[in-house]
């Protein structure tokens, strides 16, 4: 009875040493700890998300990663995960806005993306109107759209 306590004993004891002397070789970077990176890694191009809707969806604000400066939109992509450290310049800017202000001579219309990239429906006083712009909200056509200008909301 007495050398079943001793050898559990003397078990235990044998673990602890062998936890420390791991420890002490994962602190130096000792032996096959020598390649474990000291660092965080860069983040890489998938471990951001590629688009303000899937950004939204998990739960960063619009504010946070949307922005307008000089009439474009822009758009900050978030890391997905937080085990990588963000590289310096992750801002793109939104050619095509999902929603849009345009100005006529009767007031201020609020326009969506159709989908298909420069196409903007707006419904101006009761009508769907199909505005076609360049780049950042800029009306090409019709030619009663006096100007455009990027809305700050995303979907």
């Amino acid at each position: 009875m007495w050398q079943w306590s001793v050898f559990f004993i003397g078990f235990l004891v044998g673990i602890v040493i062998l936890l420390i002397i791991v420890w002490l070789l994962y602190i130096n970077k000792i032996f096959f700890f020598e390649y474990c990176s000291e660092t965080q890694p860069t983040c890489k191009r998938d471990n951001y998300f590629s688009n303000p809707s899937d950004a939204i969806a998990n739960g960063y604000p619009v504010n946070e990663i949307l922005t307008i400066k000089n009439g474009n939109m822009y758009f900050t992509r978030p890391p997905v995960t937080n085990n990588c450290t963000p590289g310096n310049n992750q801002t793109i800017l939104i050619a095509f806005p999902e929603f849009c202000a345009f100005q006529t001579i009767d007031g201020v219309f609020e326009g969506t993306n159709g989908g298909i990239g420069d196409t903007y429906i707006v419904d101006i006083d009761g009508e769907e109107v199909e505005v076609v712009t360049s780049r950042s909200c800029n009306p090409i056509s019709p030619d009663y759209i006096i100007s455009g200008t990027p809305i700050l909301a995303w979907t």
